[in-house]
């Protein structure tokens, strides 16, 4: 995309070489890149960084030949944001607020905010139709037209206010378990680690050889490396093992954190627990000493449980048990299949364990 500031005695800056003058009156500004949208958007952020400096801003069209695939014409800068919708009443009870029709038209005027059209609704309640400036592209929900509203009007427009209601604070169940559990892996002679939650589906899906039905997708991900989310954590720790093949072994590190997995069962869709998961990485690695450390695990945890044999995918075929207790699975350990390791480049052998922490407590 290109944009032409000011036409008499035009230069050009192009693929990283500049040959503006003294003299020269006007400027050509060239993008080149993989992806429309987003040079389209650089185009207007880089339009609009001139004009802000007194530039001018005259069009360019740009002919694609159909055979590029593209097959049609486009004058820069375009303009291509959509539009988001946006409730008088959802802004007022999200800021605690009581503004008017007018004084969100006037926010929003301030932050550059085009408002397409406002429609009236029941119960005297307005919605708002926007779209953002040209130069961003960051309206995804109507939370992000009320954080426009909320700068717009200033902090000080909103006075603080004490707390009505007297509270102590404590510790979740589950957190205090957690911090239990987390000594333990630190006495067992584990080392903590703490992953995003977030990755791809050669990450979750293709290297950990699971099904996708079960793994809950990203809508509209910033790029194809966090399009899911972890539905186990034992990836997470493999992701870790495949870096540090220089590092001397044996590797025990271990992760208590979130994993999230699609349910029916849950009105959502989905179900958000927390896991604990460790993996133990050199030559000496087996079924016996993982079985060891669960079992002092789950016996300074004051649990009770019994083992039965498991089909996981991630682990050896008889070479793996789950974890019942009280009836019920809570987890799974055994050493890590083979083609597992391969996948993430692992050399030693590994063993690992997780398990639901929510369903202990």
């Amino acid at each position: 995309a290109a944009d032409v500031l000011e036409p008499e005695g035009v230069s050009a800056v192009a693929g990283g070489h500049e040959h503006v003058q003294v003299g020269d009156t006007g400027l050509m500004v060239e993008l080149t890149g993989d992806n429309m949208e987003n040079l389209m958007l650089s185009a207007n952020i880089v339009a609009c960084d001139f004009a802000d400096n007194g530039y001018e801003i005259l069009p360019v069209k740009i002919e694609h030949p159909y055979e590029t695939g593209l097959g049609k014409d486009v004058v820069c800068p375009y303009y291509f944001q959509t539009n988001t919708k946006a409730r008088l009443s959802n802004i007022n009870k999200m800021l605690g607020s009581s503004f008017s029709k007018d004084d969100i038209s006037n926010a929003l005027y301030k932050m550059g905010v085009i408002i397409e059209n406002t429609s009236s609704l029941e119960d005297r309640d307005i919605e708002f139709t926007v779209s953002p400036p040209a130069y961003r592209n960051d309206f995804l929900h109507e939370v992000d037209i009320i954080e426009d509203v909320m700068i717009g009007r200033d902090i000080t427009t909103f006075l603080p206010e004490s707390p009505h209601d007297f509270t102590i604070g404590r510790l979740l169940p589950i957190t205090a378990f957690s911090r239990k559990a987390k000594t333990l892996m630190v006495g067992l002679g584990y080392q903590e680690m703490i992953f995003n939650y977030v990755g791809s589906k050669k990450d979750y899906i293709e290297n950990m050889l699971l099904s996708e039905s079960r793994v809950i997708e990203i809508e509209n991900p910033m790029s194809e490396n966090y399009q899911f989310i972890r539905p186990e954590i034992i990836s997470s720790l493999l992701r870790s093992e495949s870096k540090s093949a220089n590092a001397q072994f044996p590797h025990k590190i271990f992760e208590i954190g979130k994993v999230a997995y699609l349910c029916e069962e849950e009105n959502t869709g989905t179900r958000t627990r927390q896991h604990l998961a460790f993996l133990t990485a050199g030559n000496g690695a087996n079924f016996n000493d993982i079985a060891s450390e669960v079992s002092a695990l789950l016996y300074f945890l004051d649990h009770k449980y019994e083992v039965v044999e498991s089909s996981d995918a991630r682990f050896i075929q008889g070479r793996q048990a789950a974890i019942l207790v009280n009836g019920k699975e809570v987890g799974t350990f055994g050493e890590i299949n083979p083609q597992v390791l391969e996948n993430w480049s692992v050399t030693m052998p590994c063993v690992a364990c997780e398990i639901d922490l929510e369903m202990l407590l």
